[in-house]
């Protein structure tokens, strides 16, 4: 079970950086004038940007969602139908995602709803993939 919380905390930082990047080169590309910054410099602080958010976002999911997530998991274990089980996690993870940073960073929650919408869209992300390697694990068990 650990195992599969790591796979999908280490598909989420692939998936979040990536969309990050095409994002980012999207903006820079074709919204922004090239002329701002050169390429170079850019595609620097993109990396630098990259890494720091994974660093950040590792570091959190591993310390806060991954032991989360397992209380979810023990939470919802026992709900049928399935999609209400679905439903059920899913509002727990972005609640849990969404208040995550607010409760670490303390006080003025409110100047905290930026990096707090980020976290809820980890835990959306998260809770994507490990959805999707348990319908796989599913489908090899039963075959």
């Amino acid at each position: 079970m650990l195992e599969n919380k790591l796979m999908a905390m280490l598909l989420q930082l692939l998936t979040i950086s990536t969309l990050f990047f095409i994002v980012s080169s999207f903006q820079y590309f074709f919204v922004e004038s090239m002329s701002v910054e050169p390429v170079a410099d850019f595609f620097k602080g993109l990396f630098f940007s990259i890494v720091m958010m994974s660093l950040y976002g590792g570091a959190f999911t591993l310390l806060y969602g991954i032991p989360l997530s397992y209380l979810v998991d023990y939470i919802v274990r026992k709900i049928h139908p399935t999609w209400l089980r679905l439903l059920i996690s899913f509002v727990l993870y972005v609640g849990i995602g969404f208040l995550g940073p607010i409760l670490v960073w303390g006080y003025g929650y409110l100047e905290r709803i930026p990096i707090a919408l980020f976290g809820a869209f980890f835990a959306i992300v998260f809770w994507i993939i490990q959805e999707l390697i348990r319908w796989r694990n599913r489908r090899i068990e039963a075959s």
